[in-house]
């Protein structure tokens, strides 16, 4: 029988994107190692999800040298082909039996017999064939637009039975137009039911149909609006008991969601079903059992679920396959952090989650970030990863004056203080000496820096011939960065030799308004690699002030955790004695090991970034440098989350970082480039003559789709000095393609009407 290696590089032969699929074990179980994986052997081995998929030949041969028996999954979509999915576990052989009757048999194809007992049916990619789940009927789903994947034989399905083909060689046919979801006319499929006469199994079941129709829940897009969503449509619109709904949840909804919740996790299995006793307490414009009440053909319930949905959860009629957080380089759209992102476990998560409990104006992404730049400064020198590196983090809080950006800074600051670590708090500084003297009495810093916009701005106007002090803070910043694994040695200096300090750690975790810090940036700061080495959090979040909110004194089982850490000290080099020079002044931090499946999620966003760099270059996007250190950042992160989750004051805690700390902190660095990358974009400017270019188009770009009349956009722009600059500024907007000019005519007078829209990527 063909290998798996082998049959995968003949896939790739034809163009179809492949990646490699976790398996089935001997004892049954997935190889992802959880027993009560909700979906084994059919989720990726690979960080990235579709976007890791390769025709490359080389990059498949590694990945089954390292996984031989890796199950195979294909893309579907304009380089392969769109699926359709018969599963008769869901009743797909029984609707497909229908269909077929009322229109005729499925044309001759390629398909194959798929583990599971059911069946694939490929047909040529067709461009108005979205992907879908049970839209079409219960138990069919559609995988298509790049959105999707199947399992190609030799894959194993959990039963233990093989993918099979069953005409290989047959070519693809056109897929007829009764199989587009949302297409169909009304067919035997479509069935009618009244609250009344539905027994409760029934109700099960048509609930489980329905649930099949819901958007997943995927991550960086409103994943717990969607899972809110299903619950409230089993709880609410069905009615059913709340035990059922969360089974009906567990087994029908999380296995399609984008990563999947995990049971076995405390703190994701209270968030999954906690959205159930949401669901009956939140608010809804719908009554209950309005999906058992409405007498209309499964058909429309369907419609109306996806048309609520979408309106809710503000996706396309698409169903999400993947985790849609972009990778490339240009026309990003910001990511958004979920909630078990931005409380992620262990002391980072418990500090964020007691800064957003005491904040009037909550900010929960700016208390990640603080929580991570603290904890960074409380591990430093303690704790290293198998490639040396240490919890330095520079980060940047951005968010709107009178936003309660200030919050986080002074609750991590009371909470050092409580627990008795005050002294590695530092305060401004001035010059490069400033830094080096406060390292010297504590080698492990903690600066919070606020309004640090103005900081980069008296910096910048250092390098123009200001104050020449100011102009060594940021190249010794990008020194340290780089030095807290070995012996940082300062400028020489008149009064002696150069300052020496080992393994210094410095945190910076600085705060500023978006206008006044991407007035003080200019592009030079891109390219000399320094803002690559600073993860940003950037909220557009402007809270309305809670006066029941008052502040609380942190907790004093935080205050335990952060001086257990202040107090220990890593364990002696071997062979080293108390009169050793070495050992007095060098430490030996704990190792913390990376598990082989957390090293194939830095792999792959060592992947991601760098392709991400390329495609910036081509296009000459200065924003290519953000990438630069953002592996180095990612394992910064995972190695403090990891810490958080270890505990120094037991002899049997296990150092190790895990997949799940891998992927978060994957996660938190990618949309912080991302973010700062498209913010960088639209306000960064080096000339006067572009700033004002980037105001003229943020006037356009703020009346949204609708666009601007011409009439309108002179009144708008009346900052500008003159019709001639004007019109060349509008014309360059134009021919960049940044802005669209188009004449239209007025539904009164019919007189030619000229608007101006910003394009989506402009």
């Amino acid at each position: 029988m063909i290998s798996n290696l082998n049959a995968a590089i003949e896939y790739a032969k034809k163009g179809w994107r492949i990646l490699p699929i976790h398996s089935i074990l001997p004892n049954g179980l997935c190889s992802c190692g959880r027993a009560d994986c909700q979906s084994p052997g059919k989720h990726p081995r690979v960080s990235g999800g579709l976007k890791s998929a390769s025709c490359d030949p080389s990059r498949i041969k590694a990945w089954w040298t390292s996984w031989p028996g890796a199950n195979i999954g294909c893309v579907c979509g304009p380089e392969s082909f769109t699926v359709v999915d018969i599963d008769p576990r869901s009743g797909g052989m029984d609707a497909l039996s229908s269909l077929t009757k009322e229109y005729g048999p499925i044309p001759n194809t390629m398909c194959q017999k798929t583990g599971g007992g059911g069946m694939h049916y490929f047909f040529k990619h067709s461009d108005d064939v979205p992907c879908s789940a049970g839209v079409l009927a219960p138990g069919i789903d559609i995988r298509s637009q790049g959105k999707g994947y199947v399992l190609l034989p030799p894959s194993r399905h959990k039963s233990g039975c093989l993918y099979e083909w069953i005409n290989f060689d047959t070519p693809l046919a056109e897929i007829p137009e009764w199989l587009y979801p949302h297409k169909r006319p009304h067919s035997a499929v479509v069935t009618r039911h009244a609250k009344q006469s539905v027994p409760p199994s029934d109700v099960e079941a048509r609930a489980v149909a329905y649930l099949a129709t819901v958007p997943p829940a995927v991550q960086g897009r409103n994943g717990h609006s969607a899972l809110l969503w299903a619950a409230r449509c089993l709880v609410v619109g069905f009615e059913l008991a709340p035990a059922v709904a969360e089974r009906i949840l567990w087994d029908s909804y999380n296995p399609r969601c984008v990563p999947p919740w995990d049971p076995n996790v405390p703190a994701q299995a209270k968030d999954f079903s906690r959205k159930i006793s949401e669901a009956l307490s939140t608010p809804s414009e719908r009554p209950k059992g309005w999906l058992l009440d409405n007498m209309v053909s499964a058909d429309d319930d369907i419609s109306l679920g996806i048309s609520v949905a979408n309106n809710l959860l503000n996706v396309s009629d698409e169903v999400p396959q993947e985790d849609a957080l972009p990778s490339d380089a240009a026309g990003l759209k910001n990511p958004v952090l979920p909630p078990e992102i931005l409380t992620p476990p262990g002391l980072v998560g418990d500090i964020a989650s007691w800064i957003n409990s005491s904040a009037g104006c909550p900010q929960p992404l700016l208390s990640l970030g603080a929580a991570i730049t603290m904890c960074g400064a409380l591990f430093g020198r303690k704790v290293r990863d198998h490639s040396d590196g240490r919890t330095n983090i520079y980060a940047l809080g951005i968010a709107h004056s009178s936003a309660g950006k200030d919050h986080p800074s002074d609750c991590i600051a009371r909470l050092l203080s409580a627990a008795g670590g005050a002294s590695i708090i530092g305060g401004q500084v001035t010059s490069d000496s400033a830094i080096e003297l406060s390292l010297m009495g504590s080698p492990s810093m903690l600066y919070l820096w606020d309004e640090v916009g103005h900081i980069f701005s008296n910096i910048r106007s250092a390098a123009n011939g200001g104050s020449p002090h100011l102009r060594t803070i940021v190249p010794t910043l990008m020194q340290l960065y780089s030095s807290s694994h070995k012996l940082y040695i300062g400028k020489q200096r008149a009064e002696g030799r150069s300052r020496r300090i080992d393994q210094p750690n410095v945190c910076v975790w600085g705060l500023t308004s978006p206008d006044v810090l991407y007035s003080s940036l200019s592009t030079a700061e891109l390219r000399d690699g320094w803002l690559g080495r600073v993860l940003t959090f950037i909220s557009q979040d402007r809270p309305r002030y809670n006066p029941k909110i008052r502040s609380t004194p942190p907790p004093n089982q935080l205050v335990k955790d952060v001086a257990a850490w202040l107090s220990f000290n890593p364990p002696a080099l071997p062979g080293s004695s108390v009169g050793d020079i070495v050992s007095a002044t060098t430490h030996a931090p704990v190792l913390f090991t990376t598990d082989t499946e957390a090293m194939d999620v830095f792999e792959s966003f060592r992947d991601e970034a760098y392709e991400a760099m390329m495609a910036a270059d081509k296009s000459g996007d200065d924003c290519q440098y953000l990438w630069g250190k953002s592996l180095q950042n990612a394992r910064r992160v995972a190695l403090i989350l990891a810490a958080g989750n270890y505990d120094p004051t037991r002899a049997d805690a296990t150092p190790i970082i895990s997949r799940q700390l891998a992927d978060i902190a994957v996660s938190i660095v990618r949309a912080s480039v991302l973010t700062f990358a498209e913010a960088v974009r639209s306000n960064v400017a080096d000339t006067e003559s572009e700033a004002i270019k980037i105001r003229v188009l943020k006037v356009i770009q703020a009346c949204g789709r609708d666009g601007i009349s011409r009439f309108d956009f002179i009144r708008k722009t009346r900052f500008l000095r003159d019709r001639r600059s004007r019109e060349d500024i509008l014309s360059d907007l134009i021919d960049s393609g940044m802005v669209r000019e188009d004449v239209r005519r007025t539904s009164k007078s019919g007189r030619p009407l000229t608007v101006y829209t910003a394009n989506r990527n402009g």
